[in-house]
């Protein structure tokens, strides 16, 4: 029986900032969820976030599914979405007993 995929949910840090950055910039999860909101395949739900507590490896994501573990990626930056996308894919559902 062929497997679907489980719905994802991609949390994305809209406030990391590192050193130097310039203030009056978007920042750079912001800009991340920008690209990835026109990448992200059906099923991926982007939901930005102000804080994942991972602020010392900014910029920062985490992936997480129902009955699954949550990943938490750091030290992105806005250019990282096709890494993004290779986490993402494929979440089958696990197999019942």
């Amino acid at each position: 029986m062929p497997q679907t995929p489980l719905p994802v949910r991609l949390l994305v840090c809209v406030t990391c900032k590192r050193e130097g950055d310039d203030l009056e910039a978007p920042r750079q999860g912001s800009r991340l969820a920008d690209a990835l909101a026109g990448m992200l395949p059906e099923g991926v739900a982007l939901q930005p976030v102000e804080c994942l507590g991972n602020c010392k490896r900014s910029c920062t994501v985490a992936l997480s599914a129902p009955g699954t573990w949550t990943y938490v990626f750091g030290d992105l930056t806005d250019e990282s979405g096709p890494d993004v996308l290779v986490g993402i894919e494929p979440w089958p559902i696990p197999p019942t007993a």
